[in-house]
């Protein structure tokens, strides 16, 4: 069964935020093709939430997400690097468009698991207004089914989508 995870972190994630940068683009796990940024080049990812947490204000508490998709190990152990990048994306772009787009975000794949796994970092903070993206758990709940969708078109596992006492949620 894949994973989607939401990395959680205590404190302000804008002064950890080079260091979680560093770790998800580390050399000795990527390579530079996988990079990809959506509505902004990844190689000024930081320095743009960085500037936008400024402008708009928002410099405290959580302004990036941490999320990371892997794989099934024995049921998509046969993915390739392209398959895996490619759905990577896909999930990627259904993550901005929950957002409507107004949201910036890096995706690296990870290569030293079998298969790969993705490593995504989004703002939190609305391009267009200042204000913060704070999902409640119906919101989290529609996003992991959208991407659970994804991933069966392109030929993966599912995700675990809730337990048995979360499905009022849905409703």
């Amino acid at each position: 069964m894949t994973t989607l995870s939401y990395k959680a972190r205590k404190g302000n994630t804008l002064d950890v935020l080079p260091e979680l940068y560093a770790y998800i683009t580390r050399n000795e796990v990527t390579e530079p093709q996988y990079l990809c940024g959506f509505k902004v080049h990844p190689r000024e990812f930081t320095n743009v939430v960085e500037q936008l947490a400024s402008q708009t204000g928002q410099c405290h508490g959580k302004v990036v997400f941490h999320i990371i998709l892997a794989f099934d190990p024995i049921k998509d152990a046969d993915k390739t690097l392209e398959q895996v990048y490619t759905v990577g994306r896909k999930v990627c772009r259904e993550l901005a468009q929950f957002c409507e787009w107004r949201f910036i975000g890096v995706m690296d794949l990870h290569l030293d698991t079998t298969p790969a796994h993705i490593h995504y970092l989004f703002s939190n903070i609305d391009r267009e207004t200042g204000r913060r993206f704070s999902p409640d758990r119906k919101d989290l709940a529609h996003i992991k089914r959208n991407i659970n969708d994804v991933l069966i078109e392109n030929g993966f596992s599912s995700i675990k989508l809730f337990e048995p006492h979360h499905r009022e949620r849905l409703d």
